[in-house]
């Protein structure tokens, strides 16, 4: 009785969480604007963000276009909105891509049948502004005319919009060549943990890279841990991790932080009132990754990029993620546990986290149950 009690008491708090949720559904004229996709892709059972870009929506009198949901330079993609639901869809079949007789469409995939599913891509408002979609969504390519082959798009789409910028100085990998850049982005704060999508562009399809740390006890400062930002040809990866410059500012000496508790690590000044990070110098190095023990190894010789200085600026109201609908169950039935695994925030699993770093604990029980959590490793 005691669980159905409990049960029946969170489906009510529900209830009332999705009708604050449906008065405040955005109007058409407040779906345009810049907004960051995260698409999740699933690796050895385990969901996690593969990739995100910034989208920009514009109104077109009927309709809502999406620019730039696949890379920088595809087509437009045109969505309906119901403002009555905040339900977002794509029909299902439309074109992203046409040069000579190359095509590239963006498809709902059945999972069951593998094959495409002709039903509209369907993201359904979780609020403050977010739409999600768990449909699997897939990119039919090929000679027009011509068989089309499947690649995963996403197992699992959000669309959020975004509520922060982003502004970097960089260098190129010689340091001759300075960029100075600003980028629509994403910050959530899940008090310590603080997160940044689309931080940084990660390469030259406008694929953007997550930054993620910990806010310090004195609330002024975050630390933020080394982040894989893409994998090179030669199956090392990249790396953004912090650094020590030269005098001239634009190439790095070294990782930052050398032989210390956080060596590599990123040191950020944080005002949470006005909504500002500004970061340490970092860069993207080249690293190789052992699966056996989880250790990421930087190669000092192999830079990609310098970011000299990155700086972002949020809106401390707007941070908050919607909050997921949790089935609550009786502790006793899954207080024994049959195995525990750690992923990094990249997805990829790691056997021994290292002290300090921000790992994904999953615990299965005997029961079947899963429960899974985001924790700082301590030794």
């Amino acid at each position: 009785m005691k669980q159905l009690l409990t049960l029946a008491a969170s489906l009510a708090a529900t209830a009332m969480a999705f009708a604050q949720d449906a008065a405040t559904i955005p109007t058409r004229d407040e779906m345009v604007g810049d907004f960051i996709i995260l698409n999740t892709k699933i690796y050895e059972e385990v969901p996690s963000i593969s990739d995100m870009r910034p989208l920009t929506i514009t109104d077109e009198g009927g309709s809502l276009s999406i620019a730039n949901i696949f890379w920088p330079g595809c087509f437009d993609v045109p969505a309906d909105y119901d403002e009555t639901t905040g339900e977002l869809s794509i029909e299902s079949g439309v074109m992203l891509y046409h040069v000579e007789n190359i095509v590239i469409y963006l498809y709902q995939w059945n999972d069951a049948q593998e094959e495409v599913n002709p039903r509209p891509i369907t993201y359904k408002y979780a609020g403050n502004g977010e739409w999600r979609t768990d449909a699997t969504i897939m990119l039919m390519s090929g000679y027009e005319d011509g068989e089309l082959s499947p690649s995963y798009f996403a197992q699992g789409s959000q669309i959020v919009r975004a509520n922060a910028t982003t502004t970097n100085v960089s260098y190129a990998a010689s340091g001759l060549t300075r960029y100075d850049e600003s980028r629509p982005s994403l910050v959530r704060i899940e008090d310590p943990v603080i997160t940044i999508y689309n931080f940084l562009q990660a390469d030259q399809y406008g694929y953007g890279c997550m930054a993620q740390g910990v806010i310090d006890n004195t609330r002024s400062n975050a630390i933020f841990v080394t982040s894989v930002v893409g994998q090179t040809n030669d199956g090392t990866y990249r790396i953004l991790a912090g650094c020590e410059l030269n005098d001239d500012g634009n190439f790095p000496t070294g990782i930052s932080h050398p032989g210390e508790k956080y060596e590599s690590y990123t040191y950020a000044a944080v005002d949470l009132e006005n909504g500002t990070i500004d970061f340490e110098p970092m860069a993207i190095w080249g690293s190789t990754y052992d699966a056996t023990t989880g250790a990421v190894e930087i190669n000092t010789n192999s830079v990609f990029e310098t970011v000299a200085m990155a700086s972002v600026t949020y809106d401390p109201s707007k941070t908050d993620a919607p909050s997921a609908i949790k089935t609550v169950v009786d502790d006793e039935a899954c207080t024994e546990a049959v195995r525990t695994d750690y992923y990094r925030i990249d997805g990829t699993m790691v056997v021994q986290p290292r002290d300090g770093e921000l790992v994904i604990k999953r615990t299965l029980y005997k029961d079947g149950n899963a429960k899974t959590e985001k924790m700082i490793w301590r030794d």
